[in-house]
Protein backbone atom coordinates (compact mmCIF):
# COMPACT_ATOMS: atom_id res chain seq x y z
CA UNK A 1 0.00 0.00 0.00
CA UNK A 2 1.29 3.58 -0.87
CA UNK A 3 -0.39 6.62 0.73
CA UNK A 4 -0.01 10.16 0.02
CA UNK A 5 -0.77 12.85 2.67
CA UNK A 6 -1.30 16.07 1.10
CA UNK A 7 -1.84 18.93 3.67
CA UNK A 8 -0.15 22.37 1.94
CA UNK A 9 0.93 24.31 5.11
CA UNK A 10 2.28 21.37 7.47
CA UNK A 11 4.20 22.29 10.34
CA UNK A 12 4.85 19.34 13.12
CA UNK A 13 3.13 21.40 16.37
CA UNK A 14 1.25 24.43 15.10
CA UNK A 15 -1.98 23.86 14.64
CA UNK A 16 -4.61 21.18 15.37
CA UNK A 17 -5.09 19.82 12.28
CA UNK A 18 -0.67 19.41 12.09
CA UNK A 19 -1.01 17.46 14.89
CA UNK A 20 -3.52 15.27 13.99
CA UNK A 21 -1.25 14.60 10.77
CA UNK A 22 1.47 14.21 12.79
CA UNK A 23 0.05 11.24 14.94
CA UNK A 24 -1.30 9.53 11.81
CA UNK A 25 2.04 9.78 10.22
CA UNK A 26 3.79 8.14 13.42
CA UNK A 27 0.77 5.37 13.14
CA UNK A 28 1.59 4.48 9.64
CA UNK A 29 5.28 4.36 10.70
CA UNK A 30 3.95 1.97 13.24
CA UNK A 31 2.09 -0.16 10.85
CA UNK A 32 5.08 -0.65 8.23
CA UNK A 33 2.48 2.13 5.35
CA UNK A 34 4.95 3.56 2.84
CA UNK A 35 3.59 6.96 2.78
CA UNK A 36 4.36 9.84 1.31
CA UNK A 37 3.35 13.94 2.47
CA UNK A 38 3.33 16.40 -0.19
CA UNK A 39 3.32 19.95 0.93
CA UNK A 40 5.01 23.32 0.79
CA UNK A 41 7.38 25.34 3.45
CA UNK A 42 4.61 28.09 4.34
CA UNK A 43 7.98 30.82 5.13
CA UNK A 44 5.96 33.67 3.46
CA UNK A 45 2.35 34.69 4.45
CA UNK A 46 -0.01 36.71 2.87
CA UNK A 47 -2.97 38.40 4.47
CA UNK A 48 -6.19 37.66 3.92
CA UNK A 49 -7.50 40.91 2.73
CA UNK A 50 -4.66 40.02 -0.30
CA UNK A 51 -7.17 37.22 -0.87
CA UNK A 52 -6.61 36.92 -4.80
CA UNK A 53 -3.36 36.51 -3.60
CA UNK A 54 -3.59 33.93 -1.74
CA UNK A 55 -5.83 31.67 -3.24
CA UNK A 56 -3.34 32.20 -6.81
CA UNK A 57 -1.02 30.55 -4.15
CA UNK A 58 -3.50 27.84 -3.18
CA UNK A 59 -4.14 27.23 -6.24
CA UNK A 60 -0.49 26.89 -7.57
CA UNK A 61 0.17 24.47 -5.18
CA UNK A 62 -2.88 21.98 -6.13
CA UNK A 63 -1.98 21.72 -9.63
CA UNK A 64 1.74 20.86 -8.86
CA UNK A 65 0.36 18.38 -5.98
CA UNK A 66 -2.06 16.66 -8.39
CA UNK A 67 1.08 16.07 -10.77
CA UNK A 68 2.60 14.11 -7.89
CA UNK A 69 -0.46 12.41 -7.15
CA UNK A 70 -0.91 10.88 -10.43
CA UNK A 71 2.90 10.19 -10.78
CA UNK A 72 3.81 9.04 -7.05
CA UNK A 73 1.99 5.56 -7.64
CA UNK A 74 -0.15 6.11 -5.06
CA UNK A 75 -3.44 3.72 -3.76
CA UNK A 76 -5.02 6.22 -2.42
CA UNK A 77 -4.51 9.80 -1.17
CA UNK A 78 -5.50 11.50 2.60
CA UNK A 79 -5.68 15.65 2.48
CA UNK A 80 -6.60 17.65 4.82
CA UNK A 81 -10.01 19.78 3.88
CA UNK A 82 -9.21 21.95 1.08
CA UNK A 83 -5.82 20.21 0.20
CA UNK A 84 -8.40 17.28 -1.25
CA UNK A 85 -9.06 19.94 -4.23
CA UNK A 86 -5.30 18.41 -4.97
CA UNK A 87 -7.08 14.97 -4.75
CA UNK A 88 -9.83 15.50 -7.03
CA UNK A 89 -7.94 17.17 -9.55
CA UNK A 90 -5.28 13.79 -9.47
CA UNK A 91 -6.70 10.23 -10.74
CA UNK A 92 -5.95 9.01 -7.19
CA UNK A 93 -8.87 7.83 -4.75
CA UNK A 94 -9.48 10.95 -2.19
CA UNK A 95 -10.19 11.03 1.47
CA UNK A 96 -10.64 14.19 2.55
CA UNK A 97 -10.42 15.29 6.75
CA UNK A 98 -12.15 18.01 7.48
CA UNK A 99 -12.33 19.24 10.96
CA UNK A 100 -14.71 22.48 10.19
CA UNK A 101 -16.08 23.40 6.53
CA UNK A 102 -15.14 26.90 4.75
CA UNK A 103 -18.68 27.81 4.42
CA UNK A 104 -19.58 27.14 8.07
CA UNK A 105 -16.57 29.48 9.36
CA UNK A 106 -18.10 32.08 6.84
CA UNK A 107 -21.69 32.08 7.54
CA UNK A 108 -21.42 31.39 11.10
CA UNK A 109 -18.49 34.18 11.63
CA UNK A 110 -17.27 36.32 9.07
CA UNK A 111 -20.29 37.02 6.49
CA UNK A 112 -21.54 39.89 8.36
CA UNK A 113 -18.34 41.65 8.88
CA UNK A 114 -15.48 40.47 6.05
CA UNK A 115 -14.79 43.38 4.59
CA UNK A 116 -15.32 43.79 0.96
CA UNK A 117 -11.58 42.52 0.34
CA UNK A 118 -11.92 39.49 1.56
CA UNK A 119 -14.50 38.13 -0.36
CA UNK A 120 -11.92 37.55 -2.57
CA UNK A 121 -10.26 35.16 0.36
CA UNK A 122 -13.80 32.78 0.65
CA UNK A 123 -15.59 33.04 -2.61
CA UNK A 124 -12.74 30.59 -4.13
CA UNK A 125 -12.67 28.60 -1.52
CA UNK A 126 -16.45 28.07 -0.87
CA UNK A 127 -16.27 26.73 -5.01
CA UNK A 128 -13.39 24.39 -4.37
CA UNK A 129 -15.42 23.12 -1.24
CA UNK A 130 -17.96 22.83 -3.04
CA UNK A 131 -16.03 20.36 -6.05
CA UNK A 132 -14.25 18.48 -3.70
CA UNK A 133 -17.85 17.01 -1.94
CA UNK A 134 -19.24 16.07 -4.98
CA UNK A 135 -15.93 14.19 -6.39
CA UNK A 136 -13.50 13.23 -3.52
CA UNK A 137 -14.50 9.33 -2.97
CA UNK A 138 -15.15 9.97 0.83
CA UNK A 139 -15.00 12.11 4.00
CA UNK A 140 -13.64 11.40 7.60
CA UNK A 141 -14.33 14.04 10.57
CA UNK A 142 -14.28 13.69 14.09
CA UNK A 143 -17.90 13.53 15.83
CA UNK A 144 -21.29 13.04 15.06
CA UNK A 145 -22.22 16.82 14.75
CA UNK A 146 -19.27 17.75 11.99
CA UNK A 147 -21.10 14.33 10.46
CA UNK A 148 -24.50 15.64 9.91
CA UNK A 149 -22.38 19.08 8.86
CA UNK A 150 -21.02 17.59 6.03
CA UNK A 151 -23.96 15.41 5.29
CA UNK A 152 -25.48 18.78 3.94
CA UNK A 153 -23.32 19.19 1.37
CA UNK A 154 -21.69 15.43 0.32
CA UNK A 155 -23.71 13.89 -1.93
CA UNK A 156 -22.74 10.29 -0.93
CA UNK A 157 -24.20 10.11 2.75
CA UNK A 158 -22.88 7.07 3.44
CA UNK A 159 -19.39 7.79 2.35
CA UNK A 160 -19.02 10.13 5.47
CA UNK A 161 -17.32 8.41 8.42
CA UNK A 162 -16.83 9.67 12.07
CA UNK A 163 -13.39 8.26 12.53
CA UNK A 164 -12.71 10.59 15.88
CA UNK A 165 -9.47 12.85 17.08
CA UNK A 166 -6.34 11.66 18.90
CA UNK A 167 -4.29 12.88 22.11
CA UNK A 168 -1.11 11.73 23.44
CA UNK A 169 -2.24 12.19 27.21
CA UNK A 170 1.22 10.68 28.37
CA UNK A 171 2.84 13.60 26.72
CA UNK A 172 0.59 15.81 28.78
CA UNK A 173 1.36 14.49 32.13
CA UNK A 174 3.12 16.24 34.92
CA UNK A 175 3.74 15.66 38.55
CA UNK A 176 6.17 18.62 39.24
CA UNK A 177 4.06 21.50 38.46
CA UNK A 178 2.40 23.52 41.53
CA UNK A 179 -1.12 25.17 40.75
CA UNK A 180 -1.17 28.82 41.35
CA UNK A 181 -3.15 29.81 44.71
CA UNK A 182 -5.49 32.09 42.85
CA UNK A 183 -8.28 31.43 40.29
CA UNK A 184 -5.97 31.56 36.49
CA UNK A 185 -8.46 31.25 33.88
CA UNK A 186 -6.34 29.62 30.89
CA UNK A 187 -7.35 30.59 27.19
CA UNK A 188 -5.20 28.74 24.41
CA UNK A 189 -5.50 30.19 20.74
CA UNK A 190 -3.95 32.86 18.53
CA UNK A 191 -5.00 36.40 17.45
CA UNK A 192 -7.40 36.63 14.91
CA UNK A 193 -8.52 39.96 13.29
CA UNK A 194 -12.15 38.48 13.00
CA UNK A 195 -12.02 36.94 16.32
CA UNK A 196 -13.32 33.27 15.19
CA UNK A 197 -12.28 32.30 18.63
CA UNK A 198 -14.29 34.34 20.80
CA UNK A 199 -11.92 36.64 22.56
CA UNK A 200 -14.39 39.35 22.29
CA UNK A 201 -16.42 37.66 24.62
CA UNK A 202 -14.12 36.44 27.03
CA UNK A 203 -12.97 39.48 27.41
CA UNK A 204 -16.29 41.01 28.39
CA UNK A 205 -16.70 38.00 30.60
CA UNK A 206 -13.78 38.25 32.49
CA UNK A 207 -14.62 42.18 33.49
CA UNK A 208 -17.60 40.31 34.97
CA UNK A 209 -15.70 37.42 36.84
CA UNK A 210 -13.23 40.23 38.09
CA UNK A 211 -16.30 41.64 40.24
CA UNK A 212 -17.29 39.06 41.55
CA UNK A 213 -13.95 37.59 42.36
CA UNK A 214 -10.93 39.97 42.06
CA UNK A 215 -8.02 37.80 42.26
CA UNK A 216 -9.14 35.86 39.79
CA UNK A 217 -6.37 35.98 36.65
CA UNK A 218 -7.01 35.38 32.77
CA UNK A 219 -3.63 33.70 31.11
CA UNK A 220 -3.96 34.02 27.61
CA UNK A 221 -0.31 32.86 26.77
CA UNK A 222 -0.34 31.93 23.06
CA UNK A 223 -2.61 34.74 22.24
CA UNK A 224 -0.11 37.57 20.95
CA UNK A 225 3.08 35.13 20.89
CA UNK A 226 4.02 31.68 19.88
CA UNK A 227 4.71 28.18 22.83
CA UNK A 228 6.71 25.52 22.38
CA UNK A 229 4.60 22.75 22.04
CA UNK A 230 6.70 21.14 24.31
CA UNK A 231 6.07 23.86 26.90
CA UNK A 232 2.25 23.63 26.67
CA UNK A 233 1.87 20.64 29.46
CA UNK A 234 3.39 23.19 31.83
CA UNK A 235 1.20 26.24 30.81
CA UNK A 236 -2.02 23.89 31.09
CA UNK A 237 -0.96 22.37 34.76
CA UNK A 238 -0.16 25.86 35.91
CA UNK A 239 -3.52 27.34 35.26
CA UNK A 240 -6.91 26.50 37.24
CA UNK A 241 -9.90 26.16 34.30
CA UNK A 242 -9.96 26.21 31.12
CA UNK A 243 -12.35 28.22 28.77
CA UNK A 244 -12.89 28.42 24.70
CA UNK A 245 -15.37 30.58 23.82
CA UNK A 246 -14.79 29.97 20.09
CA UNK A 247 -17.91 30.78 17.59
CA UNK A 248 -16.95 27.98 15.36
CA UNK A 249 -15.22 24.83 15.11
CA UNK A 250 -14.57 21.89 14.41
CA UNK A 251 -13.05 19.49 17.34
CA UNK A 252 -10.24 21.80 18.83
CA UNK A 253 -6.82 20.24 19.76
CA UNK A 254 -6.47 22.71 22.38
CA UNK A 255 -9.89 21.51 24.20
CA UNK A 256 -8.63 17.94 24.51
CA UNK A 257 -4.84 18.81 25.55
CA UNK A 258 -6.81 21.02 28.37
CA UNK A 259 -9.06 17.56 29.50
CA UNK A 260 -5.77 15.49 29.36
CA UNK A 261 -4.68 18.07 32.01
CA UNK A 262 -7.63 17.07 34.03
CA UNK A 263 -8.31 21.03 33.70
CA UNK A 264 -12.37 21.59 34.03
CA UNK A 265 -13.39 23.06 30.63
CA UNK A 266 -15.76 25.71 29.97
CA UNK A 267 -16.61 26.04 26.05
CA UNK A 268 -18.90 27.09 24.03
CA UNK A 269 -22.03 24.94 22.71
CA UNK A 270 -21.07 24.35 19.34
CA UNK A 271 -20.23 21.74 16.67
CA UNK A 272 -17.33 18.97 17.86
CA UNK A 273 -16.77 20.60 21.17
CA UNK A 274 -20.20 20.19 21.67
CA UNK A 275 -20.01 16.30 21.01
CA UNK A 276 -17.51 16.29 23.44
CA UNK A 277 -18.40 17.70 26.34
CA UNK A 278 -21.16 16.70 28.67
CA UNK A 279 -22.07 19.54 30.39
CA UNK A 280 -22.15 18.16 33.93
CA UNK A 281 -20.09 15.80 34.01
CA UNK A 282 -17.09 16.14 32.32
CA UNK A 283 -17.02 19.93 31.57
CA UNK A 284 -19.68 23.03 31.16
CA UNK A 285 -20.95 24.13 27.70
CA UNK A 286 -22.65 27.50 27.39
CA UNK A 287 -24.08 29.15 24.57
CA UNK A 288 -21.61 31.19 22.04
CA UNK A 289 -21.72 34.81 22.56
CA UNK A 290 -23.21 35.39 25.87
CA UNK A 291 -20.47 36.68 27.84
CA UNK A 292 -22.98 36.63 30.86
CA UNK A 293 -23.41 33.02 30.16
CA UNK A 294 -19.47 32.65 30.00
CA UNK A 295 -18.75 34.44 33.06
CA UNK A 296 -21.77 32.29 35.47
CA UNK A 297 -19.80 29.29 34.33
CA UNK A 298 -16.44 30.47 35.24
CA UNK A 299 -17.35 31.58 38.82
CA UNK A 300 -19.60 28.12 39.21
CA UNK A 301 -16.35 26.23 38.99
CA UNK A 302 -14.05 28.76 41.01
CA UNK A 303 -16.39 28.58 43.63
CA UNK A 304 -17.41 25.13 43.52
CA UNK A 305 -14.26 23.35 43.40
CA UNK A 306 -15.41 19.82 44.31
CA UNK A 307 -17.35 20.02 41.32
CA UNK A 308 -14.15 21.84 38.99
CA UNK A 309 -12.02 18.49 40.63
CA UNK A 310 -15.01 16.08 39.22
CA UNK A 311 -15.22 17.68 35.79
CA UNK A 312 -11.25 17.88 35.37
CA UNK A 313 -11.38 14.20 36.19
CA UNK A 314 -14.38 13.04 34.05
CA UNK A 315 -12.25 14.92 31.38
CA UNK A 316 -9.25 13.35 31.39
CA UNK A 317 -11.08 9.68 31.23
CA UNK A 318 -12.96 11.24 28.20
CA UNK A 319 -9.46 11.65 25.87
CA UNK A 320 -7.64 8.64 27.58
CA UNK A 321 -9.73 6.97 24.98
CA UNK A 322 -8.61 8.66 21.61
CA UNK A 323 -5.53 6.95 21.55
CA UNK A 324 -3.51 7.87 18.31
CA UNK A 325 -3.48 3.99 17.41
CA UNK A 326 -7.50 3.66 17.47
CA UNK A 327 -7.45 6.84 15.35
CA UNK A 328 -5.04 5.44 12.81
CA UNK A 329 -6.69 2.23 12.78
CA UNK A 330 -10.46 3.80 12.10
CA UNK A 331 -8.77 5.80 8.98
CA UNK A 332 -7.34 2.72 7.70
CA UNK A 333 -10.82 0.64 8.15
CA UNK A 334 -12.59 3.80 6.26
CA UNK A 335 -9.25 3.31 3.30
CA UNK A 336 -10.11 -0.49 2.96
CA UNK A 337 -13.52 -0.06 2.78
CA UNK A 338 -13.73 2.74 0.32
CA UNK A 339 -10.54 1.29 -1.93
CA UNK A 340 -10.55 -2.81 -1.47
CA UNK A 341 -8.33 -4.38 0.87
Amino acid sequence: MRVALVWRDYKPTIGGGAIQLRYIMEGFDREGIDYELINYDNTWHIPIRYGFLVNLKLWSFFKAAARKLDKGGFDWCLCQALNGYAGILSKVVTITRHSGLVRGVYERVYKDVMPRRGILYFKPRLWMEEKIFKRSEGVICATPTMKREIELYFERKENVFVVGQAIDTSFFERDDVEKPKHPRILFVGREQRLDRKGTKYLFQAFELVKRECPEAELYTPTLKGWVPHEKMPEVYHRSTIFVYPSLYEGLANVVLEAMACKLPCVVTDIDGQGDIIRSGWNGLKVPPRDSKALAEAILKLIYDPGLAEKLGENAYRTVKEMTPERFVKNILAVAERLTGP
